[in-house]
């Protein structure tokens, strides 16, 4: 009404407002997509597992991919055996069709230029926690949100039994231990019994 503000009594009288309090939203993980963990062959005693997922954001060094297994698994001193990323996947969707933009000048995979330290924990459920943290000498951004991702871990065994697997977990974290993006139930896989190898049996004379 043009009168000047002001908080003392009597120039406020009549234009009281009502004061309205929005909430903070909640933010949650965003989920991984096609994410698959399995032995590299299915059968009991494997050595080897194979990682892949789609992650939603991008990763800054020092962030974590977390591979959460089955207790029946048996990891030892576990290491990064290959690790590729393909950054093109997440070209169309950050670039819709009807926009003008250069492709990234990859091929279908390629191996980052980062380091990779692996930790290993057991948790109290019997679940056991594989940690491989991303470090680039340029502390910078080591994957793309979007980028496909690949890695075989080496010293982890596969269940000693036939039957299914339990269903595993991946995370990505940030530096700081912040879930960014998640898939809490990657389905399991069927190990099959494996094959004697160099068996034979001899008739003594």
């Amino acid at each position: 009404d043009g009168r000047e503000i002001d908080c003392a009594a009597p120039e406020c009288e009549g234009c009281e407002g009502e004061a309205v309090h929005v909430d903070p939203a909640v933010l949650v993980a965003a989920p991984l997509r096609d994410a698959v963990v399995a032995p590299g062959a299915p059968y009991t005693g494997y050595d080897g597992l194979a990682v892949s997922f789609s992650a939603t954001n991008a990763l800054v060094s020092g962030s974590i991919i977390q591979v959460v297994i089955p207790g029946a698994f048996r990891p030892g001193d576990v290491l990064v055996e290959s690790f590729a990323l393909d950054e093109r996947a997440c070209d169309a969707r950050v670039h819709p069709a009807n926009e003008s933009h250069i492709a990234f000048p990859l091929g279908d995979f390629a191996s980052p230029d980062v380091d990779m330290d692996v930790t290993v924990s057991s948790e109290e459920n019997g679940t056991h926690v594989i940690n491989v943290t991303l470090t680039s000498a340029e502390n910078g951004v080591v994957m793309q949100r979007g980028a496909k991702v690949h890695m075989s871990l080496g010293n982890v065994r596969a269940p000693g039994f036939v039957g299914p697997s339990g269903s595993f977990e991946i995370r990505t974290l940030t530096p700081e231990g912040v879930v960014v993006d998640v898939d809490a139930d990657v389905p399991s896989v069927e190990i099959k019994q494996g094959s004697l190898m160099d068996a034979s049996v001899a008739v003594s004379s």
